[in-house]
Parts: C-alpha cells; structure tokens; sequence
C-alpha cells in the first residue's frame, strides 16, 4: 500500500497573492497576513490606501468648510492664538479676512498633498530607524508600502468624522477633536497648551496605527514584534514632545 510522504515547509505551495481588496480587508480582520503578503510583494503596494485616505481627506475637508464655515475656523484658531491677544479689533478683522482666502485654498491642496508627503517622511524615518539603529535591511519601498497600509486607521477616523459631521449641530463641532478619541477634552487649552497637546496624543486611532506599523515593520525586517514597536513608539515619542513644546509658544 502507497503512503504518502507529508511535504515539508519549504516544499508546501505557497499562499496566493491576497490581491487588492484582500489586503485592505486583512489590514483590519487579519493584519499579519496581510503584511506578509505585502512584504513578499511590496511594489506599489502603497498606492491604494494612499489613494483612499487622500480622497477621504479631501472629502472631510470639504464638509468641514461646508458644514462650520472657514470663518468660524478661522476665528477659532486665532482666539486660541497668543499672538491674537495683542491685536486690535481691526486689525483682528483684517486677520480672519487674511485667513479665510488663505485657508480656503490650504483646507484642499494640504488634503492632497500631506498624506503622500507624510508618508515619504514617515518612511524614512522608519528606514532609519529599522536598518541604521536596530540593524536590519529592507528596502525603503518596502517600509512605504508597510507604512501606507498601517495608516488605514486614519480611513476609519474620516468615516466617522464625516458621519459625525452629519449628525452635529455646526456650532458644536470642533474640528481639531470631530470625534471624541483621543483625551484631549479632559485638559483645556486654555489652562495648559502642553498638557492639552499631550492629552491629545493619548488617541486610540494614533495607537492602532501604532501597532499595525509595528507589526509591518516587524514581518518587513524578520524580528519581534517588541523591536518593531521601539522603531515606530521613539520618533512617535520624539514628535509628541516637540510638538506639545511648540504649542507653548503660539
């Protein structure tokens, strides 16, 4: 009688490629498959979700504007200013006007271009940090690609902040917090910029995307999960205190 003989790990098929909507599925329900399918075929894989969070930006932009108005924003930003304390009347007036051409143009061309530009920097701050500080080697493409689909948290948060914007009353909505993630609104502005900016950093979606870049980064360069973690958690670490310093000053 025949026996078989039961393949060994390198003889058995590999998986098939999971395809598009396989990996934007998996990012979410099965992020480990997904990012070893991503690593095994890294070209452009960077595309897609930068195509989705660049549209849902530009669309929650959009609502913003529609739905609070520049000049409200405007406004908003400069009663949180300092520098706005010292200005008179009119020459607050000649600032909102100012703002509202100005910000009319940034509130669309920043949607279109800070995701891609974002993405270029973080990668490379992951490459160094992956292949000069922890001592791995993988290719800066690869690290875009890993990085691009561990922002896809950020899509979720603009679905909810379209739908939120939907709901709300205009007067109510805050455009820096839409929806309530992140600690933030337990420490005022008002009373402490830094406490505030510092409060705002412990976010749930900054987490998720932390351990999803985490876990890329660890299948992209073949070591722990732990060593992933230290290559995204320091510059996190590093941003969130340079900028809750930078917000004592303005």
């Amino acid at each position: 009688m025949a026996t078989t003989t039961p393949l060994s790990p390198s003889q058995e098929p590999e998986k098939p490629p999971m395809g598009l909507g396989g990996r934007l599925i998996g990012i979410f329900v099965s992020p480990t498959e997904a990012f070893t399918d991503i690593v095994k075929r890294p070209s452009l894989a960077w595309l897609a979700p930068l195509v989705l969070l660049t549209i849902f930006a530009v669309v929650s932009a959009g609502l913003v504007i529609h739905r609070v108005g520049m000049e409200q924003i405007v406004r908003s930003q400069l009663a949180q200013s300092r520098m706005a304390q010292n200005l008179t009347p009119e020459q607050l007036e000649q600032a909102v006007e100012r703002g509202v051409t100005i910000g009319k143009y940034q509130a669309y061309i920043a949607p279109l271009l800070f995701p891609f530009i974002g993405l270029l920097v973080i990668a490379g701050v992951f490459a160094l940090m992956t292949n000069f500080v922890l001592g791995s080697e993988v290719k800066y493409g690869t690290l875009m690609s890993v990085t691009a689909y561990g922002m896809m948290p950020g899509l979720v948060l603009a679905i909810l902040n379209i739908i939120t914007m939907h709901l709300k009353d205009p007067a109510d909505i805050d455009i820096r917090d839409i929806v309530a993630s992140n600690l933030g609104p337990l420490v005022s502005a008002e009373s402490s910029k830094v406490l505030h900016r510092l409060a705002s950093s412990i976010d749930i979606f900054s987490f998720w995307q932390i351990a999803l870049m985490a876990l890329g980064i660890a299948t992209a360069a073949r070591f722990s999960f732990g060593k992933g973690l230290v290559a995204v958690v320091v510059p996190w670490l590093v941003w969130v205190l340079a900028a809750a310093g930078l917000s004592a000053l303005f």
